[in-house]
């Protein structure tokens, strides 16, 4: 039993130092957790503040509309998605979010929630559009 508790405390660790933003949810869009960027960039005290709350809670109705209507995209059809988002970044400016997300299945194999991991790619984005420029001023 103890091996079994200190691997999922190792697990734990896992997740919470995970780079980028990982987040789980339940079939209904309510948070189930989260890892501590997640929680930094949602402006959260601790990644335990994210449980019970939802999109709604936590950004505006709008960004909130199409971030449930893409979960609930990917839980009906059943399969990974991967998508660019627009989200904010740790200091509240806008930011770019290469996400994939994958639905969670219970024990009897029925779709229970969705997880997600996101990263920021707003700086790679910048770059390319750069260099697109540049492209096109040696033509």
């Amino acid at each position: 039993m103890e091996d079994h508790l200190k691997k999922i405390a190792y697990l734990e660790k896992i997740i919470a130092l995970s780079p980028g933003n990982v987040y789980w949810k339940d079939i209904h869009g309510k948070y189930l957790g989260c890892n501590e960027n997640c929680a930094k960039i949602l402006k959260l005290p601790n990644r335990e503040a994210i449980i019970g709350k939802t999109d709604y809670d936590l950004m505006s109705q709008e960004l909130a509309d199409a971030v449930r209507k893409a979960d609930c995209d990917i839980m009906a059809k059943n399969e990974k998605t991967i998508l660019e988002e627009v989200g904010f970044d740790i200091h509240g400016k806008p930011a770019i979010y290469l996400t994939e997300k994958v639905p969670l299945h219970d024990e009897q194999d029925r779709v229970c929630g969705i997880l997600g991991i996101s990263i920021n790619i707003t700086e790679r984005k910048l770059s390319e559009k750069s260099c697109k420029k540049l492209i096109y001023h040696w033509k």
